[in-house]
């Protein structure tokens, strides 16, 4: 069930947990209103397969809805890390802002930054799974 206390993330701590690179990409897109180079999947997958493992479907409302059944623990076993969703959240607030018309960007973003505080908050509590 969702973790109704996760908090807000600000910007800043956004592209803290992000790192240097991704958050200069960011800023680059935003100065000219481009596209940001989609950032690493887990496990190197195809962006479809990336949006299978999160099963947000397409639309601002599907990611919204499945991200009320979000945990830490399913974001590890998913193999999503803080950093990570950090990186998407990033690219997916740029393509917002970018192309408005974009169905789904807004709520992914959403989505995200979702992720990244309940992780972020989760920090050492939860179990992951074994490599390979």
């Amino acid at each position: 069930m969702f973790h109704r206390t996760a908090r807000t993330l600000s910007l800043l701590e956004l592209k803290t947990l992000a790192g240097y690179e991704c958050c200069l990409a960011y800023e680059r897109a935003r100065q000219c209103n481009g596209r940001m180079p989609p950032p690493a999947t887990p496990c190197a997958e195809c962006l479809a397969a990336f949006g299978r493992r999160l099963n947000w479907r397409t639309g601002d409302a599907a990611a919204l809805q499945a991200m009320r059944s979000l945990t830490a623990q399913w974001l590890v076993e998913q193999h999503i890390s803080a950093d990570l969703a950090a990186r998407w959240a990033l690219f997916y607030l740029n393509e917002k802002q970018r192309n408005r018309r974009n169905p789904s960007a807004a709520g992914r973003a959403r989505f995200l930054i979702t992720a990244v505080a309940l992780l972020h908050e989760a920090g050492s509590k939860v179990t992951h799974p074994p490599d390979g």
